[in-house]
């Protein structure tokens, strides 16, 4: 919860979350450290990473969460049919969800009042 306040504080809109995203070069750097995993496979798992975080990001904020899940569960399906070592099956389903569901849906505005003991 404190790092989605931090990450949706005041004066950080789409341009700041996209850059955070994109910035998420994770698969090509598997791709050059473990032959199992391929290039195109880092590419496939990096593109789909960008083209659902975009989806998200123009979505109004009602809306994030039910689409970052159902993207981040699309992922995880094409994610699952790519040719990835299988000590790096985590890798994928993880990588979705950090960047589309934790990171990219804002924290509820939910406020909860102290009990009030004199209520008793």
């Amino acid at each position: 919860a404190t790092a989605k306040r931090w990450y949706h504080r005041p004066g950080r809109g789409f341009r700041q979350h996209a850059r955070f995203v994109v910035g998420h070069v994770h698969p090509f750097v598997l791709a050059a450290v473990f032959p199992g995993f391929g290039w195109g496979a880092a590419g496939v798992v990096y593109g789909y990473l960008v083209v659902a975080a975009l989806v998200v990001l123009v979505l109004p904020e009602y809306l994030r969460r039910p689409a970052a899940l159902t993207l981040a569960g699309v992922g995880v399906v094409v994610g699952a049919a790519l040719q990835v070592p299988a000590g790096l099956a985590w890798f994928v389903p993880l990588f979705y969800l950090k960047l589309l569901v934790a990171h990219l849906v804002p924290e509820s505005a939910v406020t909860f009042r102290a009990r009030d003991s004199s209520a008793r």
